[in-house]
């Protein structure tokens, strides 16, 4: 490590840079954000009217690029109809700097046993000042109650917020 630090000093001298002047002109990195895919169905109810806890479908937010401190907003897009068949959380991620563990978000899916469409819906994260959002998750809700009814609409675009 010590050659290293020594080449560079030396490297910074011979082209006429002060220290300070060389690590100004290193541009900075970037992390990137991705949230990978999930598909499963839906479940059923507990038989006898017990209450049933919901199906979470897990997403997991990657980061790489660099470990630079940064955040994104997600959101959860569908186009479900009623009755409300998952959860739709929002809010911010953030990672420290040098923090490249990965994040989860939940999405609960209401069991029942309601013959349905398949369902879609995305997790879409937004970029940040020095994160870039590489890809956002899909989630696909399988109908598991028999006869499955054709697909409903394709979903809305998603706009950042400002």
């Amino acid at each position: 490590m010590r050659y290293v630090s020594l080449a560079v000093a030396t490297l910074t001298v011979m082209a006429g840079l002060s220290p300070v002047a060389a690590s100004a002109t290193i541009a900075p990195c970037i992390r990137t954000v991705s949230i990978n895919d999930v598909t499963e169905a839906e479940g059923d109810p507990l038989p006898g009217g017990q209450r049933t806890p919901p199906n979470a479908f897990t997403f997991t937010v990657s980061t790489g690029g660099c470990a630079r401190a940064g955040g994104v907003i997600y959101s959860v897009m569908s186009t479900q109809t009623e009755p409300e068949d998952h959860s739709r959380p929002n809010g911010i991620l953030e990672w420290e700097s040098g923090d490249t563990a990965p994040k989860k978000i939940n999405v609960y899916v209401y069991r029942d046993n309601h013959q349905e469409p398949t369902e879609d819906f995305s997790v879409m994260a937004c970029p940040s000042a020095g994160v870039l959002v590489e890809r956002s998750g899909h989630g696909k809700i399988l109908n598991d109650d028999g006869l499955t009814l054709p697909s409903g609409p394709a979903l809305p675009n998603y706009h950042c917020p400002q």
